[in-house]
């Protein structure tokens, strides 16, 4: 009931906001975090044009931006076309990407105001919108190689059709996850529990490569040495095989083949299971390597004495049922 109630003040003082400017914004997230982006409401209304959409923004340079884009329509100087640059005054700010369809009302709810206004209203045909998408440091744009892949994260490509991956319930790092493998063919989600914290990639089997994981008592450094590895894939410089001592981080760590039972059996590769379920139609076990660490003197947890063993469970090895009620997998594992 208070949901409602709040909603319902936050759609009024919308529309009162329109009924002054022509137009309003909304501003999601606080910057700090990734995505947070602004969006238009009444450009539609008001100069028959498509809302606009604007990540990685501060809020006041958003609501000045998108003011300016108002004013650019509204006299003339504007009309939004799929890849072509906005220059204003000579300056590249951005190129215009519209939005695909199926953005609109995407789990993210990228524009779940706007959305919901058109709702109320009763409003027939899609949700129109366009996205302007700024450049890298470097000056590249997310579809031109190169790209700081740092800064996929706060831009997503609303422009490419979001996938459906089924009913099942997705937390928001999971659908970030996927959708950074969607863009860019491939991404890691990183797990950082108390029992156990690990790494793992999505999307390295669509490119003909294995899928990769890392248990290591620090899920950032998990997600960090992962994801240096798929450029060497990507060169042939890493061939991944059973016991391959591997050093090109400047030390030393082994590669072990997670054994097909594990990966039906065990929850810790979700998301690869998931999307390759997804696009393929099948429900298989995908060829996975675990990356190893060694302890301070060199045992592997495979080694008698080894002091890291309780925190990088051997997936090389069988499945065997009791692993699911003992050790630190038992209280995270489900079949």
């Amino acid at each position: 009931m208070f949901e409602k109630l709040r909603r319902d003040w936050h759609m009024r003082d919308i529309e009162a906001r329109i009924r002054r400017h022509g137009w309003t914004a909304i501003y999601v997230g606080d910057f700090r975090a990734s995505p947070s982006w602004a969006y238009s409401i009444g450009f539609e209304d008001r100069l028959g044009q498509p809302e606009v959409i604007v990540f990685d923004v501060r809020q006041d340079d958003a609501n000045a931006l998108l003011r300016e884009i108002y004013r650019s329509i509204e006299r003339g100087d504007l009309t939004m076309k799929d890849g072509e640059a906005w220059t204003p005054e000579g300056e590249v700010i951005g190129v215009w990407r519209e939005v695909h369809p199926t953005q609109a009302d995407a789990a993210d709810g990228w524009f779940a105001a706007g959305v919901e206004r058109c709702a109320r209203a009763g409003k027939d045909g899609p949700f129109r919108a366009f996205q302007l998408v700024v450049r890298d440091g470097g000056g590249r744009f997310p579809w031109e190689a190169g790209y700081d892949e740092r800064l996929r994260y706060r831009q997503p490509a609303l422009y490419l059709p979001a996938e459906n991956y089924g009913p099942g319930p997705l937390s928001s790092p999971d659908r970030e996850a996927l959708r950074l493998a969607d863009e860019r063919g491939w991404s890691i989600r990183m797990v950082d529990v108390p029992e156990l914290k690990w790494a793992y990639t999505i999307g390295l089997s669509a490119l003909g490569h294995p899928e990769l994981i890392a248990i290591l008592p620090s899920a950032d450094g998990a997600a960090n040495m992962l994801n240096e590895a798929p450029a060497y894939l990507a060169r042939g410089d890493l061939v991944l095989e059973d016991g391959l001592r591997w050093d090109a981080l400047g030390f030393e760590c082994c590669w072990r083949r997670v054994h097909e039972s594990q990966h039906a059996a065990l929850n810790v590769f979700f998301l690869a299971k998931l999307r390759h379920e997804h696009r393929t139609g099948r429900r298989e076990a995908i060829e996975t390597y675990q990356l190893f660490l060694p302890d301070h003197d060199g045992r592997y947890p495979w080694d008698p004495g080894c002091k890291v063993r309780e925190s990088q469970p051997l997936l090389f090895e069988p499945f065997d049922p009791t692993q699911l009620e003992r050790g630190p997998l038992a209280a995270l594992m489900r079949m």
